[in-house]
């Protein structure tokens, strides 16, 4: 076989290179040793032709000769050939050929050489034992190929070409049943560059690409456990970097690819999965007109009620089915103060909050919803045009008389959001839980309590217009939660009480047929805009997802802040105009390990995936009956030292040590168990706080019972991350403030704190 070679090449050494340097060059190359995997054979064949390139180019009269030929070679030699001069290499010597390719980085010429061998005609009078060994030899140099070539292109950014040259050498490895080593190696690079094929291709638009994405993205899924799951896909991803990996996967697929994932890793169950198809669910349903996936999605997120305040996303979409009663209803339960002031301003002179509902479910859909859709990023959103729509409302009539279904336990796992960094919740409030009672609401058009019909919501969205270029919705939500808990069963109940009783809460105007007076008011306030000091809705999902994670996923936690950062509003032109979040194939999923053995791309490399488990909160808790002492109300003095030893307590369990034993002495059921579970996932997933209190001020005690209280306060603290072992900057802050409200029991003559929430 003739294959042309380089000897200036072979050896490291320029076209000009003195006698001197030949002879460093050389001796240096003999002592560099390749891959045990290779035979003697192939070794000492390596050693042979380093001499012949050594003698040819140190003897003066050889090397003119050598350089003579060489150029003339270069002006016959196709600019895409190898150039080299044709060295007649006998089998013996093929394999020391393919070990001095490999080192120059030939390998699209060592691919073309092996192929030939391997497909050659099988010469029966050859020695079976020497032509196996040099076969197996050929075969360990086209897959060590195959891997260099698929770590080089992994650098240049061509993900899926590198995937398919590395799988190309595991296929040849695998089917050959040989190198066992080096089949994992190859392995273990195709699982790393995994996420980074993903993202390629379904950044691209043909169907057969984007198929093979999305099979890709369910095999990871299958290996991680699911989203929010603790398995080892040996990407190197943790679960922290796998929810920022989700996030920026969101931007390449369409609705309806996102549903029927999300819809799927939710029956799992995954309450991250959970809300993300209820986003998709909403958008797709109001983008494609189709009610009954609102319906879908308005069902999977009252299910997970009894983990995060969700009256807000319930009302709307309440509102989106046709139900103005009902979402006034769940509104009142609702403890986000700063979204239903922003209803409260918008909808003045009303009777209920509709007015303001429907401007923030308009501008709630184009900056937090279609942002995050692939088909959807430049679409406008019209609720006008939705309501109009015949199809739509056939279809919403079409829907069961639906009743306002609450969870049971309401937020019971509010406890779980323990606030790792509590400066970053004051922008939300995580609230008490709303009523456990569902109250059915009246048909529509009934005469005594008549509300805004669908009717009435058509027309007032032309009366309100459409001019939201006040309404900021831009910001950026780091939730940092430090609980741990499971998703609940979700369990929900609906009643159907008295006609007597169901005005009975006192925050439920009283609806009247009469909506002139409305509609006038709105007309006037039409083209009022809203001034940027004024509060905003913080996204709701970053919340509700960081808590159900734990301890473990505290930095998975922020980047769902930044995760669902709602797309900026245009502050000019287009009022409902975004800019979409950007997406192009060279993004790379955060912090995935470069390939092994190839140049450093200035990444960081993730740390390994936690393998944290989730531990699951109990479902109910009842607290200790009060011992029968004398009443002593809890004062000032003894609530700072309360929120004190919390503080302590706080900082020995989620530190590096995850002592627990202080909890029991500051904290009741449920949160104490959701506490010690959150150690406990921290101590197995290797990431630990060292908080610093800087000041307290006990603003308010005020008793709520001879053995309860609400303690409000204000805590300064500072907060360093470590993840096995290793400060992570960006995680850790200082001297941030947040108020906080403490629900404070006693049992057993000790005062003890049962519940927590941030409230700014």
């Amino acid at each position: 076989m003739q294959i042309p070679l380089d000897f200036y090449r072979i050896l490291g050494v320029p076209t000009r290179a003195t006698p001197e340097q030949l002879q460093q060059a050389f001796e240096d190359r003999l002592q560099q040793l390749p891959r045990q995997e290779y035979s003697n054979t192939a070794i000492a064949a390596r050693k042979q032709l380093l001499e012949e390139a050594f003698t040819a180019l140190s003897t003066p009269t050889k090397r003119q000769i050598y350089d003579r030929q060489w150029a003339d070679l270069e002006e016959q030699a196709d600019a895409s050939a190898p150039i080299g001069l044709p060295l007649d290499v006998i089998d013996t010597k093929l394999a020391g050929v393919l070990l001095l390719l490999q080192e120059i980085g030939a390998y699209q010429q060592i691919l073309k050489i092996g192929t030939a061998y391997l497909e050659r005609p099988i010469d029966l009078a050859q020695v079976p034992t020497s032509a196996g060994a040099l076969e197996s030899d050929v075969i360990l140099a086209m897959a060590l190929a195959n891997l260099e070539l698929g770590r080089e292109q992994w650098q240049q950014s061509q993900f899926e070409a590198g995937g398919d040259s590395l799988q190309a050498g595991l296929t040849l490895l695998e089917k050959e049943q040989q190198f066992p080593d080096v089949q994992a190696e190859i392995r273990g690079d195709l699982y790393k560059l995994r996420p980074y094929r993903i993202l390629e291709l379904l950044n691209g638009a043909e169907p057969e690409l984007r198929t093979k994405g999305l099979d890709l993205l369910q095999a990871m899924l299958n290996d991680r456990d699911g989203i929010d799951g603790n398995q080892d896909d040996r990407s190197g991803l943790s679960v922290n970097d796998f929810l920022r990996f989700i996030q920026q996967l969101r931007e390449y697929l369409t609705v309806a690819e996102q549903q029927e994932l999300f819809e799927r890793e939710a029956a799992r169950p995954s309450a991250v999965a959970s809300y993300l198809a209820v986003y998709a669910l909403i958008a797709r349903g109001v983008s494609e007109g189709k009610p009954d996936l609102i319906e879908r999605g308005k069902t999977l997120l009252t299910q997970l009620g009894d983990r995060q305040d969700i009256a807000i996303e319930l009302g709307m979409c309440w509102l989106l089915l046709g139900q103005p009663e009902s979402a006034h209803h769940s509104l009142m339960m609702s403890q986000d103060e700063d979204s239903l002031n922003f209803m409260r301003q918008y909808s003045e002179g009303a009777v209920d909050l509709i007015p303001g509902l429907y401007l923030y479910t308009e501008n709630w859909l184009q900056h937090e919803v279609y942002p995050y859709f692939r088909d959807l990023a430049d679409r406008k959103v019209s609720l006008q045009k939705y309501f109009d729509d015949p199809t739509i409302q056939n279809a919403i009539d079409e829907l069961e008389p639906a009743t306002v279904t609450v969870a049971k336990s309401g937020l019971a796992g509010q406890g779980a959001t323990l606030f790792a960094k509590p400066s970053e919740l004051k922008s939300r409030e995580i609230g008490k839980s709303p009523s456990s009672i569902s109250q059915p609401m009246e048909p529509q058009g009934a005469a005594s309590e008549a509300g805004w019909s669908q009717t009435q919501l058509r027309e007032s969205s032309s009366l309100w217009g459409t001019d939201s270029s006040g309404w900021s919705a831009d910001g950026d939500l780091d939730a940092v939660l430090a609980g741990q808990s499971s998703l609940a069963s979700g369990a929900t109940t609906s009643q159907t009480l008295p006609k007597n009783q169901r005005k009975s809460n006192p925050k439920t105007p009283s609806y009247s047929n009469n909506t002139q007076d409305l509609r006038k008011k709105v007309q006037q306030r039409g083209t009022r805009t809203r001034s940027g000091s004024q509060a905003r809705r913080t996204p709701w999902v970053p919340w509700a997802i960081a808590a159900l994670l734990g301890v473990g996923v505290v930095a998975g936690a922020l980047a769902l802040g930044k995760m669902f950062k709602p797309a900026p509003v245009a502050t000019s032109g287009n009022p409902i105009a975004t800019s979409s979040p950007e997406a192009s194939a060279t993004v790379q999923p955060t912090a995935i390990p470069s390939p092994t053995g190839s140049p450093s791309s200035g990444g960081s490399t993730a740390p390994s995936p936690s393998g944290a488990a989730s531990a699951g909160l109990p479902s109910s808790s009842a607290t200790q009956p009060s011992p029968t002492v004398k009443t002593v109300p809890l004062t000032q003095t003894d609530a700072e030292e309360l929120v004190k030893s919390w503080q302590s307590a706080k900082a020995a369990a989620l530190g590096q040590q995850y002592d627990t034993s202080s909890l029991k002495t500051v904290l009741a059921e449920p949160v104490r168990s959701q506490w010690e579970a959150s150690a406990t996932q921290a101590k197995r997933s290797k990431g630990y706080w060292q908080y610093t209190l800087d000041q307290l001020d006990i603003q308010s005690v005020e008793p709520t019972g001879k053995d309860r209280a609400v303690v409000k306060a204000v805590v300064k603290e500072s907060g360093q991350y470590f993840e096995q072992d290793k400060l992570i900057g960006s995680q850790s802050y200082k001297g941030d403030t947040y108020k906080v409200q403490y629900i404070a029991v006693r049992q057993n003559q000790a005062w003890l704190i049962k519940d927590m929430q941030v409230i700014r």
